[in-house]
């Protein structure tokens, strides 16, 4: 059975679309195109475009001048939005041409999130560059290898996958812990870093992202462990409500586990082809 949706109430979409709206803009320039904002990103990481909030229905032609205007700045046409916000905008954006996935948005006040217990692997904050760079390795492995699933890769693949994160990536990384834009935290147990998350905190709200386990190390409670620890961490500087996207109605009942509950959805769109069929 799936997750289900408890609580949804028109105040807390409207406090997930600021905040969605809001957490790009330190890294980010924002264009208004129509009825969307465009965030061109000024680091190694890309960005997308959004819906305004208290935009109406958006037609073919709008996303047509988003489209042309993700070519001017040479980014890629791709567009994140909160579905009960927008109920048709997936319809308008698959007959442009964009593939389309939906995740469940969830929410948690960290008053209602059990704290980790005393025992268990050790967790800790990631600010030093090589903690980055094994954090980024550790996520690049466990995506490249989705789901919850336990598989063979860990320890040695994480090593190996340290050489591919870029000098450029990790500065960013590392900028953006120090102005306090991401809080990244780690299990670790004999073999190393195994298990990562974070959060990024805008006013007093913040969303938990790219909560990974080595393929070798999952169904071990690592992602449960780690997002209790981001939940305590996020409170205890201050963040009064959390939000997420879960990749999958399997990753949502983790989430769910910790104390989370799904209150709408998150939808994203990348361009995939032209109304014609060619390739974007």
């Amino acid at each position: 059975m799936g997750t289900e949706t408890h609580g949804l109430t028109a105040a807390e979409l409207r406090a997930a679309e600021t905040y969605f709206d809001a957490a790009p803009r330190a890294d980010a320039v924002a264009h208004p195109v129509g009825p969307f904002t465009l965030f061109v990103s000024t680091t190694p990481f890309g960005y997308y475009a959004r819906p305004r909030r208290d935009a109406g229905p958006i037609g073919a032609g709008a996303v047509h001048q988003l489209v042309l205007a993700c070519a001017e700045h040479n980014v890629t046409a791709e567009v994140e939005w909160i579905h009960e916000l927008h109920l048709a905008l997936a319809q308008t954006l698959q007959a442009a041409g964009f593939a389309t996935r939906a995740h469940a948005l969830m929410t948690a006040d960290p008053r209602d999130v059990v704290p980790p217990g005393e025992s268990g692997p050790r967790v800790r904050v990631v600010e030093d560059e090589e903690a980055v760079r094994t954090a980024r390795a550790v996520t690049g492995v466990a995506f490249s290898h989705g789901g919850t699933g336990v598989g063979r890769a860990g320890a040695d693949e994480r090593d190996r996958a340290r050489a591919d994160v870029g000098a450029d990536e990790i500065q960013h990384l590392l900028d953006r812990a120090g102005r306090g834009l991401t809080v990244t935290l780690a299990a670790e147990d004999a073999t190393g870093m195994v298990a990562v998350g974070s959060y990024q905190p805008v006013n007093g709200l913040a969303e938990i992202v790219a909560v990974a386990t080595l393929p070798a190390a999952r169904r071990q409670g690592l992602a449960d462990l780690v997002t209790r620890h981001l939940v305590r961490h996020a409170w205890d500087h201050g963040v009064t409500g959390l939000l997420l996207s879960a990749q999958d109605e399997s990753v949502a009942r983790v989430y769910a586990r910790v104390g989370f509950r799904r209150v709408g959805t998150a939808m994203a769109a990348v361009l995939e082809r032209g109304p014609a069929g060619e390739d974007a």
